[in-house]
């Protein structure tokens, strides 16, 4: 994984960032800006993944959410998403919590199919 940020960056200036408790300073996750290339489309993806004993404890929002600023306001990127699977609904409310909108089809991602959360730029500046 620490390979393919090391490219994400090389290529794109951005990838995952980990994820640590201020207090402790323990890694319980990565979350960042990724681009990638699915079913022909380039997508600038918020991508997060939090360890499950810190699930619905804001972390995975917070992040989220300064990336999402971070994007806008450092690219010209319009939208940006995420992608979620079906039956990952805590992960479909932090989308939803970042002012991302389910678009009306599935994306192969990864081998496993996965919605499409997508917030554009003027969503999020209307949001501000």
């Amino acid at each position: 994984m620490i390979e393919k940020q090391i490219g994400n960056y090389a290529r794109d200036g951005h990838g995952l960032w980990c994820v640590r408790i201020r207090e402790s300073d323990q890694p319980i996750g990565a979350v960042g800006l990724v681009t990638q290339m699915e079913e022909g489309e380039t997508f600038h993806e918020i991508g997060y993944m939090i360890h499950r004993p810190y699930w619905r404890q804001g972390y995975a929002y917070e992040a989220a959410a300064a990336v999402r600023d971070w994007a806008f306001a450092n690219h010209a990127y319009d939208p940006v998403v995420s992608f979620v699977r079906p039956q990952n609904t805590p992960s479909q409310a932090v989308a939803r919590k970042l002012g991302m909108t389910p678009q009306d089809r599935l994306i192969d991602h990864a081998g496993l199919p996965h919605h499409v959360f997508e917030i554009s730029r003027r969503s999020w500046e209307d949001q501000r």
